[in-house]
């Protein structure tokens, strides 16, 4: 996934699957939160401040960036799949330490404002 199609797919989708191979992939974790950082700024399609802001111009720039902030920027909630697994990478040891670097990556975005769950195939 590029990062435009990344931007794309936070702003318009619900829940956004984000797969990798193996635990380890920090290039998609990497690409992850730089899509999080460029989606700031682009607020919800479907909020009404939007519509206002676009259809009249009157006023500074930044006034119209606080109405679309008010209005809210809208993100995908991320799913995060990780596939090609062995059985020591579900260990209860090795699960507390992918959170924590998950964690870490996504500490200072906007998915930390969302549930964060890892879940486990028993």
């Amino acid at each position: 996934m590029g990062i435009q199609l990344g931007v794309l797919l936070t702003s318009i989708c619900h829940i956004l699957l984000v797969i990798s191979e193996g635990v380890h992939d920090h290039s998609t974790w990497r690409l992850m939160s730089t899509v999080d950082l460029l989606k700031h700024g682009i607020p919800d399609p479907s909020s009404p401040t939007l519509s206002n802001s676009l259809s009249s111009n009157i006023g500074p720039e930044k006034d119209s960036r606080d109405k679309a902030h008010e209005g809210g920027e809208y993100m995908a909630t991320p799913v995060f799949v990780h596939t090609k697994l062995r059985d020591h990478d579900l260990s209860p040891h090795n699960i507390v330490q992918l959170r924590k670097a998950l964690a870490q990556y996504v500490s200072t975005s906007s998915f930390m404002n969302q549930k964060m769950e890892i879940c486990q195939k028993s």
